[in-house]
């Protein structure tokens, strides 16, 4: 009788959850890496990053500090630059980030992929908080892999009324 465990692709709320806990603890380590030369910050980057972001196939990155002809990212090097200041990004992990709390409204679960959306809330070192709204989606597993694998990851500021009638009035 064969008693080794079948490998299961399946994708549960529990592998959304470790990724995002690894995610959070990605940014917060790469924060740490501000003194760093780039070359250190770039190759911290895509080593951490690399484990969490599926590089082979993108992934759809719509960052939460991003305009212009920098709204998108579509590459590994695109995404490095947004996390640790390169092509005119300021590095969003660079920016002394103390905490991140991942705050999920849903998760979708299917068999190779699932979707989370809800907000983070990043704290900085002043002990302010940034509310931020996301949605990411994770494709199945590999067997190799210690995690799911985002895929595509879009951030957004969240509305505010006041931005709106500040747009009218001008």
């Amino acid at each position: 009788m064969n008693t080794k465990k079948k490998y299961d692709p399946m994708i549960t709320q529990r592998h959304v959850e470790e990724a995002q806990q690894l995610w959070r603890e990605a940014l917060l380590a790469l924060g740490s890496c501000a003194h760093l030369d780039f070359s250190q910050r770039y190759e911290r980057a895509q080593r951490t990053l690399g484990e969490l972001y599926d590089f082979a196939v993108g992934p759809l990155f719509k960052p939460t500090l991003a305009r212009g002809t920098n709204t998108f990212r579509l590459n590994e090097g695109s995404v490095l630059a947004y996390f640790i200041q390169d092509r005119g990004d300021a590095g969003f992990a660079l920016k002394g980030w103390q905490d991140v709390k991942f705050e999920n409204a849903q998760v979708l679960c299917f068999s190779s992929y699932a979707v989370a959306m809800g907000h983070y809330h990043f704290r900085d070192d002043e002990l302010n908080t940034t509310t931020v709204e996301y949605t990411f989606t994770y494709r199945e597993k590999k067997e190799h892999e210690p995690v799911v694998k985002i895929i595509a990851h879009h951030s957004s500021i969240p509305y505010s009324e006041n931005a709106d009638r500040q747009k009218t009035s001008e």
